[in-house]
């Protein structure tokens, strides 16, 4: 689980974006050291200035927010394919290595969510979703 600052930033701002989930616990035990707390059901959320608790999504959270059978596909193949083009795409449009830009694989599916859904790609340097 990635719990670095830039992707407890990430989630922060895309919150706003993607919307507060149904489910918001109202307690969890702390993990020691660690900035962010575990639910019952496993689930992380961090503490922010902003909101009374934020989900740190894991990968699995992030790819099921992308609904493949709308598109037609939902074979792993096909998933694949679709993954791999919007991280050329990127590779292509930056200067920024690929794996500088998003080193866990929580970043790159958040990324990958945001840019599918809601057409938005981090900003490094001013720390939200443009």
């Amino acid at each position: 689980m990635d719990t670095t600052p830039k992707y407890i930033k990430m989630c922060e701002m895309a919150w706003s974006i993607i919307g507060k989930p149904d489910y918001i616990p109202t307690m969890g035990r702390y993990i020691d050291g660690e900035p962010y707390e575990v639910d019952e059901f496993g689930h992380a959320w961090y503490r922010s200035e902003f909101e009374d608790r934020v989900p740190l999504y894991n990968q699995g959270q992030s790819q099921a927010m992308i609904d493949w059978e709308s598109r037609g596909e939902n074979g792993v193949y096909y998933q694949i394919d679709v993954l791999r083009g919007f991280v050329m795409e990127a590779a292509y449009k930056s200067d920024m290595p690929v794996n500088n830009r998003w080193p866990t694989w929580e970043q790159l599916w958040l990324a990958f969510v945001m840019h599918e859904k809601y057409g938005k790609t981090w900003d490094n340097e001013k720390e939200e979703w443009i």
